[in-house]
């Protein structure tokens, strides 16, 4: 599993340097409006998008047919990805907590904020990654895309419908139980896309 992980990493070397550009914008952004929430969506995005470029290299290298000839299984497989994902979330997470400790000081809104953005990267992976050991990254791309839109159309379905914002109390809730929700989702989607990676022909 460490030596699937490592290969991924070494894969993504180039995009690394790509997407780390882009998080530091968005870092300057964050900084200029004194919001670090700013950074914390692009980075769980971004998380989101490491497995799937690493799927892409691997796809494109036909790596999986080469794979399954030595000692490593379906399982490894497709588990390298979820935590492929799985870390580059949680060192989003991480790095997102220590900017908005940094620019608020709140450590209990940062907290929060941190936590959302995290469930919410777990919940991306969730939901894309099944499709895209059932269709592959070329078709898949388009399942990212669509569930990418999803957060601006519910913002806009719920400013256009003047429905209220919840409280304090019910953010709170919903911030320490999203997580709960993200993992729970996350270990159905990894049994999904086993049961799927294991019908698969190459």
């Amino acid at each position: 599993m460490r030596g699937l992980l490592w290969k991924d990493l070494k894969n993504l070397k180039h995009q690394v340097v790509i997407y780390a550009f882009m998080a530091t914008i968005w870092f300057i952004v964050s900084l200029v409006n004194w919001d670090a929430s700013f950074l914390g969506g692009v980075l769980m995005m971004l998380s989101v998008i490491m497995p799937i470029t690493a799927m892409g290299y691997d796809e494109r290298a036909k790596w999986d047919r080469y794979a399954l000839t030595m000692p490593v299984s379906r399982a490894d497989l497709v588990v390298s990805k979820y935590l492929l994902g799985g870390l580059f979330t949680l060192f989003g997470a991480i790095f997102t907590t220590v900017i908005s400790l940094l620019l608020t000081g709140d450590a209990v809104k940062s907290l929060l904020t941190v936590l959302f953005l995290f469930s919410l990267g777990l919940f991306f992976l969730s939901v894309i990654l099944p499709f895209m050991f059932k269709f592959g990254v070329e078709k898949g791309r388009f399942m990212l895309m669509a569930i990418a839109l999803l957060p601006t159309a519910l913002i806009l379905f719920l400013s256009e419908n003047a429905i209220p914002s919840p409280s304090d109390t019910t953010l709170m809730g919903l911030s320490f139980l999203a997580p709960v929700l993200a993992v729970a989702a996350l270990a159905v989607s990894l049994a999904v896309s086993l049961a799927i990676y294991r019908r698969k022909e190459f």
